[in-house]
Order: C-alpha cells, then sequence, then structure tokens
C-alpha cells in the first residue's frame, strides 16, 4: 500500500538511483565515526538499527542514513537552549498573548509550504544524498497521516501536533481544535515548552524520521508565531 514504511524503502532507493546517485556518494560522512555520534543521542535505540540493516538498502546507503540520523539529531539539539530560553523570560506573557489572538489571526500563522521544510532541513541540518531522500519520502507520509495513521509521538504535546497537523492546498497547517485548545498538556504553548527539551526526543526512537520532521514544522510555526510576539511586546 502505497505511504507504508516499505514503500520508504523502495521509494528512497528509486529516487537515489533515479538520482545518478552511487556509492562514493555517501563517503563524507561513511569516515565519521558513526558509534561516537549514536552515543551523544541519548534517545537511539539500537534495536531498531539492527533491525533496519536487513532493509533491500545496499550498505553505503544504510550507513550514510544512519550517520546523517545521528547528525541532524546533534544539530537540531543545538538550538534547543533558544526554546528553553523563551519560555522560561516569556512563558507566562506569552500564553496570555497566545489565548488571546483571533481564531482568524491564529490560522494565518500556521500556513507552511513544502519548500520551508526543505529549506529548514537543509540550512540547520545540513542533509543531503540519501537521507534527503528519506526525509522528502517521510513527509509525504506525514501528508497523508489520514491514509497511514502512523502516530509516532510518545507525550501529549507530540501526539496532538501529530493528530491535528493537516496537509491542505498544498501548505501545511492545523486544524481549529488545535488552534482554540486550552489544554495546558497538549495545546501549541505546550509544543513550544517542548521544543525546548530537555531531549530533542523524550523516549528512545531509532528510525524516527517522522519525528524530526514534524519537529522541524513545530520548530517553524513557532518561530513564526514567537517573532510575532516579540513585535507585539516591542510595541508595547
Amino acid at each position: 500500500m502505497a505511504f507504508q514504511d516499505a514503500w520508504v524503502v523502495d521509494k528512497t532507493m528509486f529516487e537515489y538511483v533515479s538520482q545518478g546517485g552511487c556509492s562514493c556518494c555517501g563517503l563524507t560522512t561513511a569516515m565519521m565515526n558513526f558509534a561516537a555520534l549514536a552515543d551523544l543521542c541519548s534517545d537511539w535505540e539500537t534495536d531498531d538499527e539492527e533491525r533496519e540493516s536487513f532493509s533491500p538498502w545496499p550498505t553505503f546507503i544504510h550507513e550514510d542514513v544512519q550517520t546523517q540520523r545521528a547528525l541532524i539529531r546533534l544539530r537540531l539539539k543545538a538550538h534547543m537552549p533558544a526554546y528553553t530560553t523563551f519560555w522560561a523570560d516569556y512563558g507566562d506573557a506569552f500564553s496570555q498573548w497566545w489565548d488571546a489572538q483571533a481564531p482568524t489571526t491564529k490560522y494565518r500563522l500556521f500556513q507552511l509550504q513544502d519548500a520551508d521544510v526543505k529549506s529548514y532541513v537543509h540550512t540547520h541540518g545540513d542533509v543531503h544524498g540519501p537521507y534527503s531522500i528519506v526525509l522528502a519520502t517521510v513527509t509525504e507520509q506525514i501528508k497523508q497521516f489520514d491514509q497511514t495513521g502512523y502516530s509516532d509521538g510518545r507525550v501529549p504535546a507530540e501526539l496532538a501536533f501529530e493528530r491535528h497537523l493537516r496537509f491542505e492546498k498544498g501548505a501545511f497547517t492545523l486544524d481549529a481544535a488545535y488552534l482554540a485548545s486550552t489544554d495546558p498538556t497538549s495545546n501549541f504553548c505546550a509544543l513550544v515548552q517542548h521544543l525546548g527539551g530537555p531531549r530533542l526526543l523524550p523516549s528512545h526512537s531509532f528510525r524516527s524520521d517522522r519525528r524530526v520532521v514534524r519537529i522541524v514544522l513545530a520548530r517553524i510555526f513557532a518561530d513564526s508565531v514567537i517573532r510575532k510576539f516579540k513585535l507585539a511586546v516591542a510595541a508595547e
């Protein structure tokens, strides 16, 4: 069935070959110390890693993908303190401001094109080669959540975000119920807190590609709202 996990594996291989990829493309990441990178990822799940080694991908693709999985997590973790500091400084004021915004204002802030996701991943994660294809493919899965039903979150803020995320008219958005929610464990303010950690992924997860893409989506949304909030504060 389209958009299932087996489809991700097959599509990654097909797209990589179609784009002219070869084993030399993975040499840069293959030379990195993957074991050392994985040790820095406290949420790494070695059992899942071993199971994926039986996929039909050639060894060099598997090694490149798992190395870049570790790298993007480390790079995303480097930005977590910004959200921690923001919430410590403005959490209460931000929550009050957010609750006071009109539904139409909230809706306009949550319109995100595919290109913005790819740009963020490229800029902040330096993702390329086979893993860039993996992320593009699982992004398609996320768009088809109503078909796959793949629920990857572990905490209320993650679960609510993935459940209410929509892809409509060529853009990612969030439904009205989520934008209006005042539940302190799963609403948008809870998501902003979640982005500050203490961990990038709050439970063990190796093949967490959809969770990583959703974190990217959440960060882009949060950054947009935070900018608007700071402009409002500066104007007071």
